[in-house]
């Protein structure tokens, strides 16, 4: 499994902890770690990629409820190395 994806599955396998007062909020995470919080999901890829983590090995997800599904009228939003920069 690539990091991207595992970044996304350890999202959501702990996602009622990692959106405790963040609901709205962009989480980046990398190799299962929480490396920041942010107000779109613009700015978290930017700053992820500034720090340093190379695109496709980590994941910017919005902090939804549990069980509630991402969706932006009707395409999948794009995150790590689908992002253009």
């Amino acid at each position: 499994m690539d990091k991207q994806k595992r970044a996304l599955y350890y999202y959501l396998a702990n996602q009622e902890e990692i959106n405790e007062g963040h609901l709205g909020e962009y989480v980046g995470i990398y190799d299962n770690h929480i490396i920041g919080y942010y107000k779109d999901r613009f700015q978290g890829v930017m700053d992820m990629v500034h720090k340093g983590y190379e695109r496709g090995t980590f994941n910017v997800s919005l902090c939804r409820p549990s069980g509630e599904p991402e969706v932006f009228m009707g395409f999948i939003p794009v995150t790590g190395e689908d992002v253009w920069i």
